[in-house]
């Protein structure tokens, strides 16, 4: 049997069979798992809004780092049914909104964040994007988890916005990212 050495000098060895296969012990976790256990770069983005027009930008995100930023999905609470439109690589600057501070779920972590991040009932400056998730709420006063399933990725110096339909009704958002190094 073949053997592959570390490379570190430390005189570990591995082993490898007559068909190329490693032998190995290991331990795996999710790309998840791994962000916020091992990087601490894992986090909740929260925030409330009552938009005042239909159709306003209520959320923009751009990643102004180096490393992809991953959407996995979003808490939400409304006050009445409506529907959210997000979209991506919108054109412009955004004017207005409150800056939002993703806050680490690791407690050992104190990692900040690249980003431009707001909410707002009214952000204006930015427009067009291409819409790529489309979500309606019916049920009221009720939390739910919309899951994007394949995740949403945010590039460097990419950016996303969120708009809604329905003027008047309270929203209460929480975005679960992570920051990952591919």
């Amino acid at each position: 049997m073949a053997v592959i050495q570390d490379g570190a000098g430390s005189g570990r060895l591995s082993k490898v069979d007559i068909r190329n296969r490693l032998e190995v012990n290991s331990i795996s976790q999710s790309v998840e798992h791994f962000a916020n256990f091992s990087d601490g770069k894992a986090a909740h983005a929260l925030f409330t809004v009552t938009p005042d027009s239909d159709g306003n930008t209520i959320f923009y995100a751009e990643n102004t780092g180096n490393a992809a930023m991953v959407f996995e999905g979003f808490y939400i609470t409304t006050t009445a049914a409506c529907e959210l439109s997000l979209r991506r690589n919108t054109t412009g600057t955004p004017v207005g909104g409150t800056d939002i501070d993703p806050v680490p779920v690791n407690t050992s972590s104190a990692y900040t964040f690249a980003t431009t991040m707001l909410s707002g009932n009214a952000i204006t400056g930015t427009a067009n994007g291409e819409e790529f998730f489309k979500y309606k709420t019916s049920t009221l006063n009720e939390t739910k988890f919309v899951n994007f399933e394949a995740d949403f990725v945010l590039t460097p110096s990419k950016n996303f916005s969120m708009l809604i339909t329905t003027a008047g009704a309270t929203i209460d958002l929480n975005f679960l990212l992570y920051e990952i190094e591919f």
